[in-house]
């Protein structure tokens, strides 16, 4: 359902973070003075209403078996966890969505008659070259609208920290705004695509 109405937080638990969630209140031992008080705010969070449309992708979907892409799950990980302010995890989720995303439209593309040495070629190389040189023209060729160099910058820069994390274990250098940025560029294909 999640894949069909892009909303990736239907059917994940809510996270509640360190605290409690209950109002608390500090006493003195003994006297039972009350020395501190403090009420946390109540936050009701919604999911947008799902539209007959969704419904009818949805019951389509399963009945045609069909399961979203694993770039999908990734992308959606991705966000749940920069909500959960897991900034390391949620850049990697997102990379690799987004190298996923990118590899499987390429794929898709190609033509028939292409042998499969040369699909495993296209398929094994870095990640860079796809995206500067087979990107570009496959989403042309597919009618999608193309990446402008603000996204394939971020694109770049998203892979570059997974690479340093994954190879490396350096931690991310980002914010959490930044990595909100980087999702979304990778929407920009993910939700054209799937």
């Amino acid at each position: 359902m999640r894949w069909k109405t892009n909303q990736w937080r239907l059917a994940r638990a809510d996270s509640e973070g360190t605290e409690t969630g209950w109002g608390c209140t500090l006493r003195q031992v003994g006297t039972g003075k009350r020395l501190w008080s403090h009420h946390s705010p109540v936050v009701v969070s919604g999911h947008r209403p799902l539209t007959l449309e969704q419904w009818e992708a949805v019951g389509a979907a399963l009945a045609d078996g069909l399961e979203p892409p694993i770039f999908v799950d990734l992308l959606f990980d991705a966000r749940a966890h920069l909500e959960d302010g897991d900034i390391n995890r949620a850049a990697i989720d997102a990379a690799v969505a987004a190298e996923t995303c990118i590899r499987d439209l390429v794929q898709t593309a190609l033509p028939e008659q292409l042998g499969q040495q040369a699909r495993e070629l296209i398929d094994e190389v870095n990640i860079r070259p796809v995206v500067m040189k087979l990107l570009p023209e496959t989403m042309q060729q597919m009618g999608l609208t193309p990446l402008d160099k603000a996204q394939v910058s971020l694109i770049h820069e998203l892979l570059d920290a997974r690479n340093k994390r994954m190879h490396k274990g350096v931690a991310v250098k980002f914010d959490a705004a930044k990595c909100r940025k980087f999702i979304e560029a990778i929407h920009g294909i993910v939700d054209s695509y799937s």
